[in-house]
């Protein structure tokens, strides 16, 4: 951000795959990360360290049972017990992946919920939001807000995300520009851009817009 440029280290895309603070070299996405992000600010001190969330499974230790379905890089419910440690808490961004409706196979069940939107809050607190309030005002950038317009449960959530977010102060990224997938592929619900990679899809620009995002607080010295 002016006038000193940041440079954001994204550390892994959708670690499904991966518990948090379970332990074990290969499998703990939180010991993982840390040591991913203090290997980078060892050269490159001014870069900030971008971290995901896990899945629901295999899921952070000390899940409740019920915990709200996570999308793959969304639940960072590990982090209240084990949190990043870096080595410079400063440079740390929680940058979970949360979606719409029409991401996935399978529809998570948090958009068929009698009171949807008015239950989004909870669910984003749970399974992201607490991180930002509970460990010194960690920064959360929202690394995937976005969805299709094609129905109204994806405009509803759309309007209620952006509104939310800019609320709450997270930043956010529109993860999508590309069109959608001629294959129908449902995990591709498409971005800003129709077919031709040049016109705007006009039902896309008619949802209020969404949240910029905002500078963290994490300190950056003086360009050099």
């Amino acid at each position: 951000y002016p006038p000193h440029p940041v440079t954001p280290l994204y550390a892994q895309n959708e670690p499904f795959a991966s518990s948090w603070g379970k332990g074990g070299p290969y499998q703990d996405w939180r010991v993982a990360a840390s040591r991913l992000g203090n290997t980078v600010l060892n050269g490159c001190p001014r870069w900030l360290v971008m971290v995901q969330g896990v899945s629901s499974a295999p899921g952070a230790k000390d899940q409740p049972w019920d915990l709200p379905t996570a999308f793959p890089g969304e639940n960072l419910y590990g982090a209240r017990n084990a949190p990043i440690q870096l080595s410079d808490q400063t440079k740390l961004v929680y940058a979970p992946r949360t979606h719409g409706p029409r991401f996935g196979f399978q529809r998570n069940s948090r958009f068929d919920a009698g009171d949807f939107p008015a239950n989004m809050p909870n669910v984003w607190h749970v399974t992201f939001g607490f991180a930002q309030r509970e460990h010194g005002g960690v920064p959360i950038i929202l690394s995937s807000l976005s969805d299709g317009v094609a129905d109204v449960t994806s405009r509803k959530y759309l309007t209620w995300a952006a509104s939310y977010a800019a609320e709450l102060g997270f930043g956010a990224f529109c993860a999508d520009l590309n069109p959608p997938r001629v294959d129908g592929d449902t995990n591709e619900a498409g971005g800003l851009l129709q077919a031709d990679w040049t016109t705007i899809q006009e039902a896309r620009t008619s949802v209020p817009p969404q949240p910029i995002p905002r500078p963290t607080t994490a300190h950056t010295p003086p360009h050099r």
